[in-house]
């Protein structure tokens, strides 16, 4: 007698020839998302194995899913996957099989129970997308490039600001943590002492022309409470600074151990940010070595289509140290070969998920090749000439007064205009 197996979001449920109901396996009401996950995956547990030992014979002609059926021929020979019809069929019935097996004791019963697992389901889903290493990642270069913007807008209001009372200092220091740190320690340029100075590490040459500048400063007298105002936000420029530093970090250490390779040849940070560009490790392993070498440019791109001029050569990694600091005729090569080591190494950083000793080597090998091979500058130029742009109608159709043009029209003359009728 040939017999049915299907797993459903309450239990297996076993069928006889008619597909009825003959026997079933419930799952525990706290555990049916991942029981039925599991199930439908081929992972048969022990207790359910045996119940089905005890259901038929090992001899009996069983039809389950694919993947069940694979799982049970070492205890069932004669399991093969039932066809697609006769599993659509069985699905279509799936809440009077659950009603006669017993697992739910009416369709309203079946019906919520079914909503539930399917609800319990979606949010393990989720979970498990949203506890992906390399959305860390990506979450954590986004929140570094976003403090770090606004640290250097708060520090050019803090020097434009303090510049009213002391504007020699914002000449003598180009750093803004340090003329953060300064602030907060002097306060008012009245403060300024050479031997303190010098003691936060200035040279004695320049800590005496800063108190000399501040002494001779032709900077305006403030209140304290503007004075106060400029302290606190100095303050806050400090903090988003520190904060930057170990926002860094954590990249850092986050990339190393989602993504080591990529990590090893691109840098962390620029690793970073081409798994957020990409949109994930698994999309950034997929993408060609063209793509990844112009992420981060892609409206020059579009520009490049739309004009006809070259296309870019690079997108977000002309941040890499290879590709920035190489000669101009050589940095399309650069990109391409560093582009191509990344396109390996994300896949293994996916796939494998260890790190390749040899990846990084290989890439420094090919750039001493170019760097050699392309030592001198072309003597001349190539002269890239524009495709021109149409000048018709903007949706790329004729003019209507190149209606009766000599394309293909013979010597047919033109319609005359209107006020030429007349």
């Amino acid at each position: 007698m040939t017999s049915y197996l299907v797993a459903s979001e309450l239990g297996l449920v076993l069928l006889d020839e008619a597909k009825k109901p003959i026997s079933k396996s419930e799952f525990a009401p706290s555990e049916r998302a991942k029981n039925f996950l599991d199930a439908s995956a081929g992972t048969i547990s022990e207790s359910q194995l045996k119940w089905l030992k005890e259901s038929i014979r090992e001899d009996t002609p069983l039809y389950a899913e694919t993947q069940i059926a694979q799982a049970l021929r070492t205890s069932f020979p004669n399991a093969q996957a039932i066809s697609d019809e006769a599993l659509r069929g069985i699905k279509k019935n799936q809440i009077e099989i659950l009603v006669e097996s017993g697992l739910a004791s009416s369709r309203e019963e079946a019906e919520q129970a079914i909503r539930q697992v399917s609800l319990d389901i979606s949010n393990m889903r989720i979970k498990e997308q949203s506890s992906n290493p390399d959305l860390q990642a990506m979450e954590s270069v986004q929140a570094l490039d976003e403090v770090d913007k606004t640290a250097n807008i708060i520090s050019s209001r803090l020097r434009e600001w303090y510049g009213l009372h002391f504007p020699e200092l914002t000449s003598m220091v180009d750093d803004n943590i340090s003329l953060a740190k300064l602030i907060i320690n002097f306060k008012s340029r009245t403060n300024y002492d050479a031997d303190l100075l010098e003691q936060m590490g200035y040279s004695k040459a320049k800590s005496k022309a800063i108190e000399t500048s501040a002494k001779n400063s032709r900077g305006a007298d403030l209140r304290d409470e503007d004075l106060s105002r400029i302290i606190q936000l100095a303050e806050e420029a400090q903090h988003l600074f520190s904060l930057r530093d170990k926002l860094a970090s954590h990249v850092e250490k986050t990339m190393r151990q989602v993504a080591p390779n990529l990590s090893e040849i691109a840098g962390a940070s620029i690793g970073a940010r081409l798994i957020a560009r990409s949109g994930g490790l698994k999309k950034l392993a997929i993408l060609p070595a063209s793509t990844i070498q112009i992420l981060g440019a892609e409206k020059a791109l579009y520009r490049a289509l739309k004009s006809g001029a070259r296309p870019p050569k690079h997108g977000i990694l002309f941040q890499h140290a290879a590709v920035h600091s190489a000669p101009k005729w050589q940095r399309g090569k650069v990109a391409r070969s560093v582009a191509g080591k990344i396109a390996i190494a994300a896949r293994i950083d996916l796939f494998r998920g260890t790190k390749d000793e040899n990846i990084l080597a290989s890439l420094e090998t090919r750039l001493d090749e170019i760097k050699v091979k392309y030592k001198d500058a072309p003597k001349e130029q190539r002269e890239f000439t524009p495709r021109p742009r149409f000048e018709g109608r903007r949706d790329g159709g004729v003019r209507r007064d190149d209606r009766f043009s000599k394309r293909g029209r013979g010597d047919r003359p033109q319609r005359k205009r209107g006020h030429e009728r007349r």
